[in-house]
C-alpha cells in the first residue's frame, strides 16, 4: 500500500518537475495543472478536464500575443498584425508548440487516443497557460509566453509572409512626398495574368504579375518595398 502511494507522489513531483522545466516557472498550487492536463476521456466529472482552463488559456494567449506584436512590429498596420496573431494561434502552430514541449508525455488521456492528428496537444498548451494565470498570475504568464515564443517563432521571417506591401508602400509615399501610381492592365496576358506596374516620381520603378489585379499590384508593391529597403525597417 504504501509502495503504491510513494509511487504516485513520485509521478505527480516528476510532472511537476516537467512544467517547472519547461515553462521555466516555480508552481504553488499543482492542482491547476492536473486539472489542465486531464482530457475527458479519463474524467468522470464534466467539470473536471481541461476544457474550461483551455478556454481562459486561449484568451491569455490572445492578449499576450497581441501585447507583443503591437510592440515589436510598430510599423505594421491593423490588418497585418490580425494575419500575424492569427499565424502564431492557429491550431497548427499551437499543436506544434505543443509538440515541441512534449506535452504528450504528460497529458492524461484514455490510451485508446491517438492525439498524432488531433488538436489535443494545442489545447493542453492553452490550458497549461489558464493554469499559470490562476496559479502564478498575469505577469508571470506573460514572462512563460514570451519566452516560449522566442523559442518556437522567428519573429525576423514570419511578420513579411502576407503582409499588406502596397499599403506600407502607399504610406512611405504619403510621408516623404512621392508621387504614386499603379498602372495595372485591364485585361489578362497569354498566361492568364495581369500586370501592374509602378510609377514613382514619374519614372518606372517595379512590376509584379498576378493571377488577379490586386496579386498583381501587391507583388509590384513588395518589389518595391524591398528595392526601398523598407522591410527592413519593420
Amino acid at each position: 500500500m504504501f509502495k503504491n502511494l510513494r509511487g504516485i507522489f513520485r509521478k505527480k513531483s516528476s510532472t511537476e518537475e516537467f512544467i517547472n522545466r519547461r515553462f521555466n516557472i516555480k508552481i504553488n498550487d499543482f492542482s491547476f495543472y492536473d486539472e489542465a492536463l486531464t482530457h475527458k476521456s479519463i474524467s468522470e466529472d464534466k467539470n473536471n478536464n481541461y476544457e474550461r482552463l483551455e478556454f481562459l488559456g486561449d484568451s491569455i494567449l490572445g492578449s499576450v500575443i497581441s501585447h507583443i506584436l503591437y510592440t515589436k512590429f510598430d510599423r505594421l498596420e491593423e490588418g497585418d498584425l490580425t494575419r500575424f496573431k492569427a499565424k502564431i494561434v492557429s491550431r497548427k502552430s499551437l499543436n506544434a508548440i505543443g509538440k515541441s514541449l512534449d506535452l504528450q508525455s504528460i497529458v492524461k488521456i484514455d490510451k485508446s487516443i491517438d492525439i498524432t492528428h488531433t488538436s489535443i496537444l494545442g489545447n493542453v498548451f492553452e490550458a497549461l497557460i489558464g493554469a499559470v494565470y490562476l496559479d502564478l498570475g498575469y505577469t508571470q504568464t506573460f514572462k512563460v509566453i514570451a519566452g516560449i515564443l522566442d523559442h518556437q517563432i522567428d519573429f525576423k521571417t514570419i511578420h513579411k509572409i502576407d503582409l499588406n506591401y502596397k499599403g506600407i508602400l502607399i504610406e512611405y509615399c504619403h510621408k516623404h512626398g512621392k508621387q504614386l501610381k499603379f498602372r495595372t492592365s485591364s485585361d489578362r496576358d497569354e498566361n492568364g495574368d495581369y500586370e501592374a506596374n509602378i510609377v514613382l516620381d514619374n519614372n518606372a520603378f517595379t512590376n509584379g504579375i498576378g493571377r488577379s489585379k490586386k496579386i498583381a499590384e501587391q507583388n509590384a508593391s513588395k518589389e518595391a518595398c524591398e528595392k526601398l529597403q523598407l522591410l527592413k525597417e519593420i
